[in-house]
């Protein structure tokens, strides 16, 4: 979607990604978040620009939504349309969304990132001969054993 006013978010409403998803999920989703924000800031009219023809004319009526998985969305897009005094989406052709294109591919590509898990491992201290001397230096501590002790002290 590119947006008469540059407000973007790239996530659907879960906060995670279906990898099911059809092509035209994320577009629904990018458009009520944007709706949200959009009225969240105060807008009392909204204006989008999409390159999908099928969400276009479900949004305003003209094709019917078939999709069982996508059958949620055009009710709560309905319901945020209520919230503006106008609302318009605007098809226009995919060369011209060549920005919005990019940045859906950039922000797949750091859901990508955001799904990778590091290992983290805690490594115990090493206790050796060091170890007596060091919580000396840092702490003061001194053995309890009087001849270790005096071996810190001198050495």
């Amino acid at each position: 979607f590119r947006r008469a006013q540059e407000v973007s978010s790239w996530a659907p409403p879960t906060g995670e990604s279906n990898p099911k998803a059809s092509n035209n999920e994320p577009e629904y989703e990018v458009l009520i978040i944007d709706m949200r924000m959009v009225r969240e800031v105060g807008a009392k009219h909204f204006v989008a620009y999409s390159d999908s023809q099928l969400i276009v004319k479900q949004v305003e009526g003209t094709y019917e939504d078939k999709e069982e998985n996508m059958i949620h969305y055009l009710p709560q897009i309905a319901k945020l349309k209520t919230r503006f005094e106008s609302f318009q989406l605007i098809q226009i052709l995919r060369e011209e969304n060549v920005k919005a294109n990019y940045v859906s591919k950039l922000a797949r590509a750091l859901e990508d990132c955001r799904n990778r898990h590091i290992t983290v491992q805690e490594i115990s201290p090493i206790i050796d001969w060091r170890t007596p001397m060091i919580k000396w230096l840092e702490e003061g501590h001194l053995l309890s054993n009087r001849w270790e002790a005096a071996g810190l002290k001198f050495e």
